[in-house]
Order: C-alpha cells, then sequence, then structure tokens
C-alpha cells in the first residue's frame, strides 16, 4: 500500500498566494513514486477563522487593505503572547485534528519564513514518535532539528528520508496539485521559479554569497511549466535584464503576465525592457537601495546612479511598472546621505511607482557580519530566540539602529509621498501585478 505524506504549510505569513513549494514538491514526489501526497495550508485555514478575506476586487483596496493588516497585526500579536506566555496556539487542536484525519506516514512541514517556525515545532513535538517528521525551506535551520526527525532543505535528502530513490528526471509543476480559491486575492497569482541562487552575490549586507551556486533553468522547460493566461510572481533571487528579455522568445505567446526581482543593468537598452513587457513583465521589484553614491559604494552594489536612472527610465517607458525597495541605515549612512536618496528619488519620480523602505539590519554570513571593523561596527550583539538563530544587533562608530528608526519616520511623509499609487501595493505585491495593466 502507498505511504501517505502530508505536506504543510504553517502559519504565520501573508495568506494572499501559494508558496511554490507547495506546488513544486508534490509535483516531484508523484514523478518518482507511488506514494499519496495531500496538502494543507494551516496559514490560510488560521485567516479563514479569523480575519474575512476582503480582497474580492479592488474597491477602496487602499482602506480595505489597511484594515486587513491591521487585523492580521492583532491575530499576529495575540500568537505572539500565546507563545511568549507559553499558551495553547489559536486552532492548535483543530489542526491537530486535521492532520489525524489525512492518518500520513509522514509530515513534511515547509517554512519560507521565521515566524511560521513555531506552529511547525508545536505540531512535530505532538506528533513526536507517532508520525515521521521532517521541515525545510528557508526558515528551518538547526536551532530546531530536536524536535523533528528531520531537518533539510536538500531535495536528495529528503527523498532518500521518505524512501524514495531520487533520479535526475524531467517533470512538470502541477498548478491544479490542490485547490487554491481560499487565498485572500481577487484572482490567483501563481509563484513559478525560472533559477537557484543570486546572479550577483556580492552585496556586503547580504547573506547570498556561497549559500547557493547560481543555476539558471533552461527557459524551454521553464515554458512547459506555465499555465497560459494567468498570473506569475517569479520567486527568483534576482533575475537579469538580458535574462527577462530573452523569455519573450518562450512566453511571448503564452499570454500572461508576471512581477519579477532584478538587478539595475550596467547597459540597459530599451529593446531589451519591450523584450520584457512583451513576454509578459509587469512590474519589477529593484534593490536600488540608496540613491546616495557613497551608501551604494560601501554596499558593494556594483551600480552607479547614472545606471539606475537610464534602467528606471526605459523600464517605464516600456510599460513596466517600478517598485523600489531601500536600505535605511548601513553602516556609514548618515541623515545627509539619507536627504541625498530623497533627493534622487524626487528627481526620478516619473519613473518610479512605490517605494519600500526598510532599516538595515546585520545577516549571519553577509559581509558585514564577517568583517564588522571594515565597516565602522565596534560590536555585534546577539540576541537568542526561542527555536530561532540569533537576532543581531550593533554598535557603530556613527549612527545605530535605534537612530535610523527615528531618521524613518521624520522621512516617512516625504518617502511616502514618491508613491503614485496606494502604499498598501507595496505590501500586496502580488495585488499590484494584477491592477499593474490598469494603473
Amino acid at each position: 500500500m502507498p505511504k501517505k505524506i502530508l505536506l504543510i504549510y504553517t502559519p504565520l505569513c501573508t495568506p494572499t498566494n501559494p508558496p511554490y513549494s507547495l506546488f513544486y514538491l508534490p509535483s516531484l514526489i508523484r514523478a518518482m513514486s507511488d506514494y499519496e501526497i495531500r496538502i494543507i495550508d494551516l496559514n490560510v485555514e488560521l485567516h479563514k477563522h479569523f480575519i474575512k478575506n476582503p480582497f474580492n476586487d479592488f474597491n477602496d483596496y487602499n482602506n480595505k487593505a489597511k484594515r486587513f493588516h491591521k487585523e492580521s497585526g492583532k491575530l499576529y500579536k495575540t500568537i505572539n503572547k500565546a507563545l511568549r506566555d507559553n499558551e495553547e496556539l489559536p486552532l492548535f487542536n483543530e489542526f491537530v485534528n486535521l492532520i489525524q484525519e489525512q492518518n500520513p506516514d509522514f509530515l513534511v512541514f515547509t517554512c519560507l519564513f521565521n515566524q511560521q517556525i513555531f506552529y511547525a515545532v508545536k505540531l512535530a513535538e505532538h506528533f513526536k514518535g507517532k508520525i515521521k517528521t521532517v521541515i525545510g525551506g528557508p526558515a528551518a535551520t538547526d536551532y530546531i532539528k530536536e524536535h523533528f526527525d528531520l531537518v533539510t532543505s536538500d531535495i536528495v535528502k529528503l527523498f532518500d528520508f521518505l524512501d524514495i530513490e531520487f533520479r535526475h528526471k524531467e517533470f512538470t509543476v502541477d498548478y491544479n496539485i490542490f485547490d487554491v480559491s481560499a487565498y485572500y486575492t481577487p484572482e490567483i497569482v501563481l509563484p513559478l521559479r525560472t533559477s537557484i541562487g543570486c546572479c550577483y552575490a556580492q552585496c556586503a549586507f547580504c547573506n547570498m554569497h556561497g549559500f547557493k551556486k547560481y543555476i539558471e533553468f533552461d527557459p524551454g522547460f521553464v515554458k512547459k511549466q506555465i499555465l497560459p493566461d494567468k498570473n506569475y510572481q517569479l520567486v527568483d533571487n534576482i533575475i537579469p535584464l538580458n535574462r527577462l528579455a530573452k523569455f519573450y522568445d518562450y512566453f511571448g505567446d503564452l499570454n500572461i503576465r508576471y512581477i519579477a526581482y532584478s538587478r539595475v543593468d550596467k547597459n540597459p537598452a530599451s529593446e531589451k525592457f519591450k523584450k520584457a513587457y512583451d513576454s509578459g513583465c509587469r512590474v519589477i521589484l529593484w534593490g536600488v537601495e540608496s540613491g546616495s553614491q557613497k551608501m551604494l559604494d560601501a554596499m558593494k552594489k556594483g551600480i552607479t546612479l547614472e545606471e539606475i536612472e537610464k534602467t528606471l527610465e526605459m523600464s517605464n517607458k516600456a510599460g513596466i511598472k517600478n517598485i523600489l525597495y531601500l536600505i535605511i541605515g548601513f553602516p556609514g549612512e548618515t541623515e545627509s546621505t539619507i536627504n541625498e536618496t530623497i533627493d534622487f528619488l524626487k528627481k526620478n519620480s516619473e519613473n518610479i511607482h512605490l517605494v519600500a523602505p526598510n532599516i538595515f539590519s546585520i545577516q549571519p554570513g553577509s559581509d558585514v557580519f564577517n568583517n564588522p571593523k571594515k565597516y565602522g561596527i565596534e560590536k555585534i550583539i546577539p540576541e537568542k530566540r526561542k527555536y530561532l538563530p540569533p537576532l543581531y544587533g550593533y554598535r557603530a562608530k556613527g549612527l545605530n539602529h535605534e537612530d535610523f528608526v527615528k531618521l524613518k519616520s521624520k522621512y516617512k511623509k516625504e518617502l511616502s509621498s514618491l508613491n503614485k499609487y496606494d502604499f498598501m501595493f507595496s505590501v500586496y505585491k502580488d495585488h499590484f501585478l494584477l491592477r499593474a495593466d490598469e494603473l
């Protein structure tokens, strides 16, 4: 009799669209075994119980999105309090019953975000000794290995644990493998991966260096995964402009729309952006980080302000919406360099649609973490966390984290004034894709 696998996506994160792992893993397992695999998105189940889905349409979107954001924030605080006070997590018994109804041989947890770990650990502890448990994904670390039979993001190790022979064979991701109608979105945006790793991997604040070798999937193979006439969020770390343009040769006839992360090009060309648009690209998320050349150099971004300007202008002219990510407070930042960034953004505001500023934090494995003195950081301060890797604070020669929290607040209105559309679209970016052609 075939063994049963239950793939679980745990709370707590935004329930607007499904993660790639809920399609990729079941499709791969079915291609290589006769196992029965079922999927439960407990994150959606939790939200459905406590917060009504307001996103049936885009009428009064900003207010609906703000209310949902506020209500979900209250729910998250309730869950955090339960964790802090060692109380039972909301819906925990209901989730246990859902799992027991499936009578699985294996529980496979997939977690993208740190806050998903808590439900996964508690559920694994409940079923310890009764059902074999494994957890994977970016949030799965050795800090929780005692609670699971296996912690891994290695597919070969996972298959060995499941007693499935792993074979290198082509397969198709099945986007009809489970019902996606419950997600909080007017129209589903499907996840799609076209590469692994980062094509640049040199930014001083990032910990992607040496984490995964950069591998691009053949566009012909990617095309086989795509359902025509659908919306997609490309979940790659970064897709270079040349590759986005190349997608036109493969995706141009599929009538899809997609949102993707890209990197400012050293030699941007209008025809590349036109091809990207014609392939279905409607929104690009740019890690611009700063409008100060001094800070870009300190971050080892490898780009110039002139290259950013040209890239944004050509992207906008091609019909692609530009969302800019900013880092406030990288070591060496001052109020003066923040003002340089604001001036740069204002100068290029015609080609900027949304701005998403974030405050710098130290990531283990990054060059800043490994060589703090080089960046003027005098001390790195670890803060222990339950089930999670430490959270790292720091003391620097210049301004520190708390200073940048105040500065971000001080310039909040100026930064927000750069948004051409409802700010909440920068929070729920997949929703922005759905409106991109109309805005």
